[in-house]
């Protein structure tokens, strides 16, 4: 799935601001444990990426082939995304990203 909504580019920054931090605590006071849980985090944060863009994919873009029943949920789904401020909270919230803490020292919080 390809990423939506730049969320390719917030998800490269966020890779070298997991790095970048992991780096600096491994050499400023040998710390390794930021090191170890590099690749989770990234993973984690990658798949948040995946499911915000197969969900975006799905809500705009019509489906070939695709049935009357499966484009009236999706329109339902577009309706609830304008007339629910749950739902829209809710999309926005997965749009921006959460809020991101391994940045490096220095550089403003992020979200990605």
């Amino acid at each position: 799935m390809p990423p939506s909504a730049a969320k390719g580019l917030n998800l490269a920054v966020s890779d070298v601001c997991l790095l970048a931090s992991a780096l600096e605590r491994f050499y400023a006071v040998n710390d390794e444990q930021p090191l170890r849980d590099y690749s989770r985090n990234a993973l984690s944060r990658i798949w948040e990426g995946q499911r915000f863009s197969q969900r975006m994919t799905a809500l705009l873009h019509t489906v070939v082939g695709g049935t009357p029943f499966e484009r009236r949920v999706q329109l339902s789904e577009l309706d609830r995304m304008f007339c629910s401020d749950t739902a829209a909270v809710s999309f926005a919230e997965a749009y921006v990203g959460r809020p991101f803490d391994g940045y490096p020292r220095g550089s403003r919080a992020i979200f990605v």
